[in-house]
């Protein structure tokens, strides 16, 4: 339930009293020995750092399960593990080691299902890295498009996948076609 909290508190934006629950809830589950209720409960808490620009942050939260052995996450949970530190270490300076991470999300986005959320908000992230810090809208694009144009991705998804796309397409000049995924001009 504390997680529960913690995520229904971010969506009403209190970001504070949701690291909190989501502390809480880590806390709880690592004496539990509730690994995937650890997981989701670093992932969030990593989620709300981004939230509020914590890189720093968000690296100290994911260590754990950044450093721990091959294999131990499945690909959705190493998959927002990459992600969000990409996005960390690009906002840090790192834009060498974000370049890794990214070129890892793609590898595991491969093998997944693209309409999940894990999906979604692993390519929003790599998306953020590659258009934002690198300067390549190009290929933002590229990445934005595939998820954008599919049918399956449930109505949230799609809108924020859409949102994103309109902005990369902004950025490249192509206004007139932000509104049609289909659309490749």
């Amino acid at each position: 339930l504390l997680l529960l909290q913690a995520t229904v508190l971010r969506e009403l934006e209190r970001v504070d009293e949701a690291s909190t629950h989501a502390a809480l809830a880590e806390r709880l589950a690592d004496v539990q020995q509730d690994r995937e209720t650890r997981v989701s409960a670093a992932l969030l808490r990593a989620r709300l750092a981004l939230d509020v620009s914590r890189p720093d942050r968000v690296r100290a939260v994911l260590a754990h399960l950044d450093a721990g052995p091959e294999g131990s996450l499945t690909a959705p949970e190493d998959c927002l593990v990459n992600a969000y530190l990409a996005v960390a270490d690009a906002h840090s300076g790192d834009t060498a080691r974000a370049g890794q991470r990214v070129m890892r999300v793609r590898e595991l986005i491969e093998h997944m299902d693209l309409g999940s959320s894990e999906a979604v908000f692993g390519i929003n992230c790599i998306t953020s890295v590659v258009g934002d810090i690198r300067g390549r809208w190009d290929e933002a694009s590229t990445l934005m498009q595939r998820m954008a144009t599919r049918p399956d991705l449930p109505r949230l998804h799609r809108g924020l996948v859409r949102a994103n796309l309109a902005m990369v397409k902004l950025e490249l000049g192509a206004i007139a076609d932000h509104r049609d995924p289909g659309n490749h001009q």
